[in-house]
């Protein structure tokens, strides 16, 4: 597992998932959480939640996010009121979330 960090924290290797899985609850009680359209990845963290009582509200974006969609989703966000946003996925799921915790 390597770390480093900016001005947000990025955890990755072999097994950082299952490993930080904890460091959620450092970020409050409630997620928006961004998948691929094959959430299979994040069941982790969905279980995790379920288990620790997380509030989320799942969103998954399939192909490039498109302005309109991200504000589609922004409006939905804001509604929601997330405590932390957290994406899993690949490049247009990494981006939606940076533009969503924007």
């Amino acid at each position: 597992m390597f770390q480093f960090m900016t001005a947000t924290r990025i955890v990755f290797g072999e097994g950082a998932l299952m490993n930080s899985l904890s460091l959620f609850n450092q970020y409050g009680y409630s997620a928006l959480l961004v998948t691929g359209k094959n959430d299979e990845r994040a069941q982790p963290i969905i279980s995790y939640f379920k288990l620790q009582n997380i509030r989320y509200q799942q969103v998954a974006v399939h192909g490039e996010p498109l302005i309109a969609m991200i504000e589609e989703l922004a409006a939905a966000g804001r509604q929601f009121k997330p405590d932390m946003v957290i994406s899993i996925g690949g490049g247009s799921v990494i981006d939606t979330g940076k533009a969503l915790s924007a």
